[in-house]
């Protein structure tokens, strides 16, 4: 299998995934060169800018990984495994 098609089983997995808890997929395009992927507006930043410099209180941060976990409980619903877990690719709504 081709980079290509890693890309678009990726790109309709993305579509799959119906959950509060994660990024809706708007519309997906592509160029000669590049793929995009276009998804809803999350107006809050990422998670990563959250944190980086400050402690957050106990209950700010149940909060937050719940969210999270939610998030990969809708993508392990649909049997997909997710392979990027960090705080930079976590959007705040």
């Amino acid at each position: 299998m081709g980079v290509g098609n890693y890309i678009e089983q990726e790109r309709l997995l993305l579509f799959e995934i119906k959950s509060p808890f994660v990024a809706r997929i708007i519309r997906t395009f592509q160029t000669y060169e590049y793929i995009y992927i276009a998804q809803e507006f999350c107006p809050c930043g990422e998670f990563s800018d959250l944190v980086t410099g400050c402690i957050l209180p106990a209950d700010a941060c149940r909060f937050y990984i719940a969210n999270m976990v939610l998030g990969l409980k809708a993508a392990h619903e649909q049997m997909i495994v997710y392979r990027d877990f960090k705080p930079g690719t976590h959007r705040l709504s």
